[in-house]
């Protein structure tokens, strides 16, 4: 009995070991933005795995919650986002199935000066 719960638990261990990563955290920074309309700016995330640290070369994607506001581009640990139209919106990185936010405000175009 007791050599047969050994087995088991061995094969339930040696399961876990060679299952897929799971990533316990993404950050992401910064974790604001505020821009002008027509700015790029870089954001950056980074996957923690538990017990492992930093996992290097994570797939991390990269999605805009309002693309009419911010546009993003980039995979993996770096995205530029582009400020489209005044408003808020979130940048959200997402690796895993975890994911992180960066809050973006975009604000309007400084107005134009007056001539003389």
């Amino acid at each position: 009995m007791q050599a047969r719960l050994f087995v088991a638990v061995a094969a339930l261990v040696l399961a876990a070991c060679n299952s897929s990563p799971i990533f316990v955290v993404v950050q992401v920074t910064p974790p604001s933005l505020s821009m002008a309309v027509g700015a790029t700016d870089t954001v950056r995330a980074q996957a923690t795995q538990l017990g492992y640290g930093i996992v290097q070369n994570a797939l991390i994607g990269w999605t805009s919650s309002d693309p009419s506001i911010a546009t993003v581009a980039g995979y993996d640990s770096v995205a530029y986002v582009t400020a489209v139209a005044p408003g808020s919106t979130s940048v959200v990185a997402q690796s895993g199935g975890s994911a992180s936010t960066v809050a973006v405000t975009v604000l309007p175009p400084a107005p134009a000066p007056i001539a003389p």
